[in-house]
């Protein structure tokens, strides 16, 4: 019986190219590093073979060998797009922005109108803390594809790290509309809304997102100190509750919970939760001055001056 048709696929490196390929997509890096490798030993010259061959390599950390059979599909071929992302998308992960940013900028050059590279290079100024620069790229992706929501999210954060709340804002409200279960959406503009002073606005959003995460203990806090800033102070002192009841230890939430007491009039329980905070953190100088203020409010000025010269003592470095 004759193996003609065996001997035939062997010798011709499509055969082995797709054979590596179809592994590749199964996630089977290693075994389809074989079949490129003998793919590229009957066609050498293939770019897109040494590329595919880079990012099997790269996937299983070879990132020496990566960085070789990718640099030298770019040297065959200077002109393809992929092999510049691919070799960007190492440098990057090998934290050479430089060389990341030069590597898609080639790919950018070739193809404008390719999203993904906009926010690819804005990735790595934002890391480079080059955050004006970054949005540029940003809003380019979004022009061209205007529901990515990573790169919503993205230059969201860099507008309220820039300090640009109302921009920031816009930017996770389409979020919202896009996504509407899409968490950081909700809890990152309510967090730009407490910035603004926006507490009624930021508190529908916090409900929103503790329906989504209601043990996320962090949006319990945020939403009460909206609720003290507009003087909510019961509904501040149920948030508080919400966080002990999952962390009774929760010394943040003990600290809160006693200070929305006082702001109550209830300085004799206001103590009681301070003194709980302080059995977890004795040397929180904070929590002490606010149990120093509540023994003032209650007439003990004897122990509050104790408890203040202690907070002092703690802050100053002699305790």
């Amino acid at each position: 019986m004759s193996n003609d048709g065996a001997d035939n696929n062997e010798a011709n490196p499509d055969y082995w190219v797709s054979m590596g390929y179809t592994l590749q997509r199964e996630g089977k890096p290693e075994k389809a590093q074989k079949y490129y490798e003998r793919a590229l030993e009957l066609d050498p010259e293939n770019t897109a073979l040494l590329i595919n061959l880079g990012s099997v390599l790269y996937h299983q950390g070879k990132i020496d060998e990566a960085l070789k059979y990718l640099r030298y599909a770019t040297k065959t071929n200077p002109d393809i797009f992929e092999g510049w992302v691919n070799l960007g998308t190492v440098y990057d992960a090998i934290n050479n922005l430089d060389e990341a940013i030069a590597c898609y900028s080639r790919a950018k050059s070739l193809n404008p109108s390719d999203p993904t590279i906009w926010h690819n290079i804005g990735f790595v100024l934002k890391r480079q803390n080059k955050l004006s620069d970054a949005i540029v790229h940003y809003n380019e992706s979004l022009r061209l594809r205007p529901d990515n929501i990573q790169v919503l999210l993205a230059r969201g954060n860099a507008y309220a790290a820039l300090k640009e709340y109302d921009k920031a804002s816009d930017s996770y409200e389409r979020i919202t509309k896009v996504d509407p279960d899409f968490l950081p959406g909700w809890v990152n503009k309510a967090v730009v809304l407490l910035h603004l002073h926006k507490f009624e606005e930021a508190i529908p959003l916090y409900d929103r997102a503790l329906k989504m995460s209601p043990d996320n203990l962090s949006l319990w806090q945020d939403k009460s100190y909206a609720h003290i800033s507009l003087q909510q102070y019961r509904e501040a002192d149920h948030c508080y509750d919400e966080i002990l009841k999952r962390d009774p230890n929760h010394v943040n939430a003990l600290d809160g919970k006693g200070v929305v007491q006082g702001y109550l009039g209830n300085f004799k329980q206001a103590v009681l939760f301070f003194d709980k905070a302080l059995n977890l953190d004795p040397k929180n100088s904070h929590i002490i001055r606010n149990k120093a203020s509540a023994l003032e409010q209650l007439g003990d000025n004897a122990s509050a001056k104790q408890y203040y010269d202690q907070a002092m003592s703690i802050e100053l470095g002699y305790q």
